[in-house]
């Protein structure tokens, strides 16, 4: 399987998945937040092949450097960190890998937050360097620079 025929595959689960979930009456924030839940837990063994080299102690320094390691992955070619709080993290991802996925999720509806594994992993790495909980507040979709703006606060 080459790159572009796993990147479909990888695509295709996340919609299967996703639909499926929102079929059996599950809200995203909730999808979201149970994703973070696993990447620190269960499927974190899969995250360190990923070799994302987080580095920090407080939220701002792990969100800055999380936004740069995916850049350096090219999970996504945009990863700008619009601001940071000890309360709440705004963050722009654009082009990113799983983009597919999202345009086909939000063609139903297009205020649909989507349940957007990158966010999970960051709030997984923050809640396990700074013990705080997240939850997405909003996601802002701007389809002209394929980019989505998400609002993700924290306690």
């Amino acid at each position: 399987m080459d790159y572009k025929q796993l990147l479909d595959a990888s695509n295709a689960l996340i919609v299967a998945v996703a639909t499926s979930m929102l079929n059996m009456g599950l809200e995203i924030p909730l999808i979201w937040a149970q994703m973070s839940e696993a990447f620190g837990d269960e499927a974190k063994g899969m995250l360190d092949n990923l070799k994302l080299d987080v580095q920090g102690s407080d939220v701002k320094s792990v969100v800055e450097s999380y936004a740069s390691e995916l850049k350096k992955l090219g999970a996504c070619q945009i990863t700008e960190v619009v601001s940071v709080t000890d309360s709440e993290i705004q963050i722009n991802l654009g082009d990113c890998v799983f983009s597919s996925a999202t345009a086909v999720l939000r063609a139903g509806d297009p205020e649909l937050i989507p349940p957007c594994a990158l966010t999970a992993i960051l709030a997984s790495i923050v809640k396990a360097t700074t013990g705080k909980n997240s939850m997405i507040e909003r996601c802002t979709w701007k389809p002209e620079v394929n980019t989505c703006s998400f609002t993700i606060s924290l306690e």
